[in-house]
């Protein structure tokens, strides 16, 4: 299932345009951690958080030690 496909959800991109993204995340009630095996950290986590988003994240590395543990998952069933 991709995130995408779920009812309430946008999946939305700035085509590499910086004041989009900005106004992207403005309006974002959350932000959601890449989840790429082997990415040790991610620029938009802390995009995010310096916008003082809440970011879901797997529990891995470096996301497991900056986000709140009420916000980690571990398996694909509960990041959904």
């Amino acid at each position: 299932m991709s995130a995408g496909s779920l009812d309430g959800v946008t999946v939305a991109s700035d085509r590499g345009d910086r004041v989009r993204y900005r106004n992207l995340l403005a309006g974002a009630h959350f932000g959601i951690a890449p989840f790429r095996p082997g990415c040790p950290w991610s620029m938009s986590v802390v995009d995010c958080q310096g916008m003082g988003l809440p970011v879901i994240a797997p529990r891995t590395g470096w996301l497991a030690e900056h986000i709140d543990d009420d916000l980690l998952f571990d398996t694909d069933d509960q990041a959904v």
